[in-house]
C-alpha cells in the first residue's frame, strides 16, 4: 500500500474544488504555520507544486467550509455510523478513514460551525461536524498515531475514497435534515440573533432608522418563533420588509441578507428559506410602505445598538503587521487572464469573436481543461448571452467541443442562457439617491450563481445589461460596484463583455470609469500590419490593464473550424507567418546560446530563469515586444515537440548534482499533444514518474 500521497492525489483534490494544504508525514497536524490562510482562499497551483516538490511524503489536509464548498460529517466509529444511518444518510461523496467514515455534503449559504458530538449533546458522541474554520485529513493520506493517540483509541491506516463515492463519481448531497436541525440547535445556544443580524448587516446609508428598527424587530420575530410556525413567520416578516424596501426605508441586498441569516438561525434550510423569501418579496414589493412622520417620531434610537454591533472601521490594519502577515495567495480561473474576486472586462470591435472567446473560457473553466496554453481552475459557470439565439449558441458550443476535445461529462457544470430579444437590464440608477438599484434579474442571477456554486459569471454584453449613459462616470462606477460585489459574493470572476467606440484605435467605449472600475481589462483585436493581412483569421488577445499581472501582454489566436486555437496548433502552412517562423528561429538560437553558456532555462513564469524573460534581455534583439514573441514561440515549439522541458542538461550544478531545464528535443522525439491532463498533474506527475 502506498503510504504517501503522490502528485496526482493533490491534483485530484484541486480539481474537485477543495482548498488543500500539507500536513506532517503520517500525521493530522498542519505542516505549515500559514495553513489557516487556506481556510479563506484556495492555494494557487504553483504553491501546491512547491509543496509537493519540497516534500512529497506529507499528508494532505482539506479546509472545510465555504472555501471548499463542503461540510464533512465525521463518523469515528461503527457505533456512530450506525446511529447516523438510523437517522438517514443520503448518497454523497465519502471517504473511509482508519476508524470510520467522512461524508462530504454541500456547504449551505450560512456559516457552519465545527461541532463535536458528546454525551448529552445535540449530536451523539462520535458524530462530529467539520465546517467553516475546520479541516479533515484528505483521501490519499496515511495516518500513524503516536503512543498517546493509540491510548485514546486512534488507529493506523489509510484515508481513501469509498468505491464509487469519489468527487469524480458522485455529486455532493445537501446536509441531511436531522443534521441541519441538530446543528442549528447547537448554534442557538451560543449565537444570539443580534450577532447573526450584525454579520448580515453593514448599515449602508440607504437605510433609515425606522427601517433598521423594523428589520431588528422582524429578525427577532423569526428567530423566536415556536417550532412549526417559523416558515410562516418568515413569510410575514419578508413581506413586511419587502414593503419597506420598496418604500425606500431599507437597502434590498442588506435586508435580504438579514432575512436569510435569521432563517438560518431559526433552523430553516437555505433552499426552503430562499423560496419563502422570494415569494414573499415579490408580493411585498407590489405594496410599498414608508414611515409616516408619526412613525418616525416614535422610532427608537438604535444607533447605540448598531454601533456596538458593527464597527465600520473595525477591520483597519496596521502596516507594520505586514511583516508577519500571511497574505492569501492570488487565485486565477484562467492563469494570468482571469483573477478571482474581481470583474474582468473584455472589449473589442463587433464581429471579432468576443462571444466566442467567452464561450471557450466558460468551457475551459467548467471542464478544468487548459485553454490556449494556460492552466484553469475547474469551477461551475453561469453565462448570459444577449446577442445570440439558442441555436447559434448550440452551434458554437458544438464547434468548441470538437476543437477542445470535450465530452458531455466535461460540461455538466456549465450553464448558459440566450437572452436574445429579452430585456436584460440588471437595474437602474435611482434619480433621487444616485444609487444603482438592482432588479429581480440581477438578484436572480446572484441567487442562481450561489445555488450552483458558480465562480464564473459571464454577461454579454454591457449595452444590454447596463441601460444608462455609458459616458456618466458616476453611474458607471456605481454599476460596476454592484458587479464587483457579485464577483466577491461568488469568490470568483464576472466577465463583462463590451464593444469599443467608433473612433479608430479605441480600446473601449464611454467614460474612463469603465476602465478605472475594472481591475482587469482585456482587448480582442487584429494584429497590426502584415500579419493581419496575411491571416484574416488571426486575432490578438491583449491585457490592456491589470492590477494583478503585467499589463500589455498579448496572445495570438487563430480562428479555425468555429473556435480559436493557438497558431501552433495548426499546420505551418495554415498557421505560421513569416514573422512567427522568424521568432521560432530566434528562440532556438537563444536557447543554444544559453546552453553553450551553461545557463539553465525554465518554462515556469515564476522562475528566475524564465526563458522568454531571459531571451528578451539579449542585446542582439532590442525589441519591446520580444518577451511576448518568445512566449508564443515557446508554446509553438513545445507543442511541435521541437523543445522539451525538464530535460537533463549536459553539465552539473554547483553541488555536482544533475540539472534539468529547457532543451532542444532529441531526434525522433514525438510531440506531446495530451489535452486532457490538468496543468498541475501534467507537471508534477512527470516528476514523480
Amino acid at each position: 500500500m502506498n503510504k504517501t500521497p503522490d502528485a496526482a492525489v493533490w491534483a485530484d483534490h484541486y480539481q474537485a474544488g477543495y482548498s488543500t494544504f500539507p500536513l506532517l508525514k503520517h500525521s493530522k497536524r498542519p505542516a505549515i504555520s500559514s495553513w489557516a490562510a487556506y481556510q479563506q482562499e484556495r492555494p494557487a497551483l504553483d504553491q501546491i507544486e512547491r509543496w509537493v516538490e519540497d516534500d512529497a511524503s506529507r499528508n494532505i489536509g482539506i479546509a472545510t467550509g465555504a472555501v471548499s464548498g463542503i461540510v464533512v460529517l465525521d463518523l469515528d466509529s461503527a457505533d456512530a455510523a450506525a446511529v447516523a444511518e438510523d437517522y438517514g444518510l443520503p448518497k454523497t461523496v465519502e471517504a473511509l478513514t482508519p476508524r470510520g467514515r467522512h461524508l462530504y455534503f454541500r456547504h449551505p449559504a450560512y456559516p457552519v460551525a465545527n461541532v463535536a458530538g458528546r454525551d448529552g449533546g445535540q449530536l451523539p458522541r462520535g458524530i462530529d461536524v467539520r465546517g467553516d474554520g475546520g479541516y479533515v485529513v484528505a483521501a490519499g493520506s496515511y495516518y500513524i498515531p503516536t503512543a498517546d493517540d493509540r491510548a485514546d483509541g486512534k488507529k493506523e491506516g489509510a484515508y481513501r475514497w469509498k468505491e464509487g463515492h469519489s468527487p469524480a463519481d458522485i455529486a455532493l448531497a445537501d446536509m441531511p435534515a436531522w443534521l441541519v436541525k441538530s446543528y442549528d440547535k447547537t448554534s442557538e445556544q451560543t449565537t444570539p440573533a443580534s450577532v447573526m443580524l450584525t454579520t448580515a448587516l453593514t448599515m449602508p446609508t440607504g437605510n433609515t432608522a425606522y427601517g433598521l428598527a423594523a428589520l431588528v424587530e422582524e429578525v427577532d420575530a423569526i428567530t423566536q418563533a415556536p417550532k412549526g410556525t417559523r416558515n410562516d413567520q418568515l413569510n410575514r416578516s419578508a413581506f413586511a420588509i419587502a414593503q419597506l424596501v420598496a418604500g425606500g426605508e431599507l437597502e434590498e441586498y442588506e435586508a435580504r441578507r438579514a432575512m436569510e441569516a435569521a432563517a438560518s438561525l431559526a433552523g430553516l434550510s437555505s433552499s426552503e428559506a430562499r423560496k419563502t423569501i422570494d415569494s414573499a418579496w415579490r408580493s411585498g414589493a407590489k405594496s410599498p410602505r414608508a414611515a409616516t412622520e408619526m412613525d418616525r417620531s416614535f422610532t427608537p434610537d438604535i444607533k447605540p445598538i448598531m454601533q456596538v454591533a458593527v464597527d465600520p472601521l473595525g477591520d483597519m490594519v496596521c502596516a507594520a503587521d505586514a511583516f508577519t502577515a500571511t497574505p492569501k495567495p492570488r487565485e486565477w480561473l484562467v492563469e494570468g487572464w482571469l483573477p478571482t474576486r474581481a470583474v474582468t472586462t473584455l472589449f473589442g470591435d463587433g464581429g471579432l469573436g468576443k462571444s466566442l472567446v467567452a464561450l471557450q473560457i466558460a468551457a475551459a473553466v467548467a471542464s478544468g481543461k487548459p485553454l490556449w496554453g494556460c492552466q484553469t481552475t475547474k469551477a461551475p459557470v453561469l453565462a448570459f448571452y444577449c446577442e445570440d439565439d439558442a441555436d447559434e449558441l448550440s452551434r458554437r458550443q458544438q464547434a468548441i467541443n470538437a476543437s477542445m476535445g470535450l465530452t458531455q461529462a466535461d460540461l455538466v457544470q456549465c450553464y448558459y442562457q440566450s437572452r436574445f430579444g429579452l430585456n436584460s437590464l440588471l437595474g437602474s440608477i435611482d434619480r433621487k439617491s444616485g444609487a444603482f438599484q438592482t432588479n429581480d434579474l440581477f438578484d436572480g442571477i446572484t441567487a442562481k450563481a450561489k445555488a450552483i456554486g458558480a465562480r464564473l459569471v459571464i454577461l454579454d454584453n454591457i449595452n444590454m445589461v447596463y441601460g444608462s449613459d455609458i459616458n456618466d462616470p458616476g453611474a458607471v462606477t456605481r454599476f460596476m460596484a454592484a458587479i464587483n460585489k457579485l464577483a466577491l459574493d461568488i469568490n470568483g470572476v464576472v466577465l463583462l463583455l463590451g464593444h469599443t467606440a467608433k473612433a479608430e484605435g479605441s480600446r473601449f467605449a464611454g467614460t474612463m470609469a469603465w476602465s478605472n472600475a475594472s481591475r482587469n481589462r482585456l482587448f480582442l483585436g487584429r494584429p497590426d500590419g502584415s500579419e493581419a493581412a496575411r491571416n484574416p483569421d488571426l486575432r490578438r488577445l491583449g491585457r490592456d490593464k491589470s492590477n494583478y499581472a503585467k499589463s500589455g501582454e498579448e496572445l495570438d489566436l487563430m480562428w479555425d473550424k468555429g473556435a480559436f486555437v493557438l497558431p501552433s496548433d495548426l499546420s505551418p502552412a495554415l498557421g505560421l507567418t513569416n514573422d512567427q517562423a522568424r521568432d521560432d528561429r530566434d528562440f532556438l538560437d537563444l536557447l543554444d546560446k544559453a546552453t553553450s553558456e551553461k545557463i539553465a532555462l525554465s518554462i515556469r513564469k515564476q522562475a528566475r530563469n524564465y526563458a522568454p524573460r531571459y531571451m528578451a534581455k539579449d542585446g542582439r534583439y532590442n525589441d519591446g515586444n520580444m518577451e511576448r514573441r518568445m512566449i508564443t514561440s515557446m508554446g509553438r515549439l513545445l507543442s511541435a515537440g521541437a523543445i522539451v522541458e525538464d530535460a537533463t542538461l549536459p553539465w552539473r550544478g554547483s553541488n555536482r548534482g544533475a540539472l534539468t531545464g529547457l532543451a532542444r528535443a532529441p531526434e525522433g522525439t514525438k510531440p506531446n499533444r495530451e489535452q486532457a491532463v490538468l496543468g498541475l498533474l501534467a507537471s508534477l506527475s512527470k516528476r514523480e514518474a
